[in-house]
């Protein structure tokens, strides 16, 4: 019998120590960074074809999001509506670096704040997948300056998705899944006044 106890508090630790540790590559991004800065932006715009630098298309966000069929016809019509405005695409990423002309609040993270994010980011679940709505309109960013090179995970907390750059290595099963998570990472920029476009909530 406690052979059979000491088996199962095995088991369930390990499984523990792996939700800590299933984004250690992002949380080790942020920890080795040489700057993190957190903005809200100006809408920016999609385009359908890779152009990268920044820009989110239509392409990426499928793949990074791998979403459901319904949720897939959201964003096929949200691109058309755009295309049909022929609207000009502002990058997050302009000559690789924050695209200054669209951010309207920003703050450098210092150490503490840092351990802050990183801290947010570890106690993040997989218990319950939460889908979201799908408006993508998002205007709060993460950047990460790491090895002469910025990075970014751009957020909308108004349908609770994500997208972000493709060197940044970002395990998607237990990052920003549940509705907990994405409402402790919209509070942690409200509370650096990041208030741009935010939605007020009771």
């Amino acid at each position: 019998m406690i052979k059979k106890i000491i088996t199962l508090i095995v088991f369930l630790n390990s499984l523990l120590s792996f939700s800590q540790i299933a984004n250690d590559s992002l949380i080790n991004s942020i920890k080795k960074a040489e700057k993190i800065v957190l903005a809200s932006h100006e809408d920016f715009y999609f385009t359908r074809e890779e152009e990268g630098n920044g820009k989110t298309t239509l392409t990426t966000l499928l793949k990074i999001e791998n979403p459901s069929k319904r949720i897939r016809k959201k964003i096929k019509r949200r691109f058309k509506k755009l295309e049909e405005k022929r609207a000009i695409v502002k990058p997050l990423l302009k000559n690789g670096k924050p695209n200054k002309s669209i951010i309207r609040e920003k703050i450098e993270l210092d150490s503490k704040l840092k351990q802050e994010l990183i801290e947010v980011i570890s106690k993040q679940k997989n218990d319950s997948i939460y889908d979201g709505n799908y408006c993508f309109e998002p205007h709060h960013t993460i950047f990460i300056y790491r090895k002469k090179k910025w990075s970014y995970i751009d957020l909308c907390f108004g349908c609770d998705h994500y997208s972000y750059s493709e060197d940044l290595n970002i395990n998607k099963k237990y990052f920003l899944v549940t509705y907990e998570d994405w409402r402790n990472l919209e509070a942690f920029f409200r509370n650096q006044n990041l208030n741009y476009r935010m939605q007020k909530r009771k």
